[in-house]
């Protein structure tokens, strides 16, 4: 990584006083500087063992009074000590490999299980989705329901999310937080804030099954107010139950898509009406704490 001296551009670290170039893609907004840092070489001070860091290569060498003591002190490291770069580097590190030596023995420290699931497809169903999206246009333009067009974008987001981790469920909470509000933007509440009953009635209006229900989309908005994808959570969820919430992100997206595809047939054939949405007034409570945000931003920008 380019923080690292490991690479020339990709990111947004550049060497004070020299001559760099800028990057700027005007349709997506990314951009990017070189950088002429030379690869980091830091000897780290620890104690028990002796540290060091070669580019972007972590090297550390200590005893481990067994196998499992040395797996725990790797994942700390993993997860850990890429937070702790981030405080102060300007571009958010991640591991890429982690590798243990014990003796002659190199040992991979890799997922002990992988289960993703695959799209199989034909070309002609390729282009077939194309005239299909092509077509359901104008149902998501009508203002009457707007309800659909938020509920697509918060899955579109949860898919993005999901592809775009670079460590093993690295956005598993907001992929559920998406999820959740995916369903709650179709099957709003009544006001009463019983968010799974309101989902349950619509869902059972579109003839989904009760272990459909219950098992495919409901856990996104129960798990959203039960683990930290709404919510802050401090403790650690045992592996067991990290391996289920895992799966079940895994596999749901193709229920959810299902939901849509059942969802634009009914309003089509005209056996299901998306409840009604009223475009909130724009002197509410966002515009307040945007306005609030402009006044600090003003201050702040000076």
């Amino acid at each position: 990584m380019q923080p690292f001296g490991m690479e020339v551009q990709g990111g947004r670290t550049c060497l004070a006083g020299a001559k760099v170039s800028f990057g700027f893609n005007a349709n997506t907004g990314e951009h990017f500087i070189s950088s002429a840092l030379k690869p980091l070489n830091v000897i780290l001070k620890s104690s028990g063992s002796t540290a060091s860091v070669a580019g972007n290569v972590l090297s550390i060498c200590r005893n481990f009074g067994s196998l499992k003591e040395a797996h725990e002190f790797v994942t700390q490291l993993y997860y850990i000590f890429p937070m702790l770069l981030n405080v102060d580097l300007g571009d958010p590190p991640f591991v890429e490999r982690a590798e243990l030596k014990i003796g002659q023995s190199l040992l991979g420290w890799e997922l002990a299980f992988f289960d993703q699931p695959i799209h199989q497809t034909t070309q002609q169903d390729q282009e077939n989705f194309v005239t299909e999206a092509w077509e359901r246009l104008p149902i998501v333009l009508d203002d009457a329901r707007h309800r659909l067009l938020a509920s697509l974008h918060y899955f579109h987001v949860a898919c993005r999310l999901a592809r775009r981790g670079n460590t093993p469920g690295e956005f598993l909470a907001e992929v559920i937080l998406n999820l959740s509000k995916t369903i709650e933007a179709l099957f709003p509440h009544s006001g009463d804030g019983k968010n799974r009953e309101a989902a349950r009635l619509g869902l059972r209006a579109l003839d989904f099954t009760e272990p459909d229900i219950e098992g495919c989309y409901l856990p996104a908005i129960a798990l959203r107010n039960e683990i930290d994808s709404g919510h802050v959570q401090l403790g650690m969820l045992d592996p067991a139950d990290l391996e289920v919430l895992h799966s079940y992100v895994d596999h749901v997206e193709r229920d959810f898509k299902r939901l849509f595809k059942r969802v634009f047939e009914r309003l089509l054939n005209g056996t299901f009406v998306l409840p009604p949405y009223e475009v909130a007034s724009s002197k509410g409570k966002e515009s307040a704490v945007v306005e609030r945000l402009r006044k600090y931003e003003e201050k702040r920008m000076k």
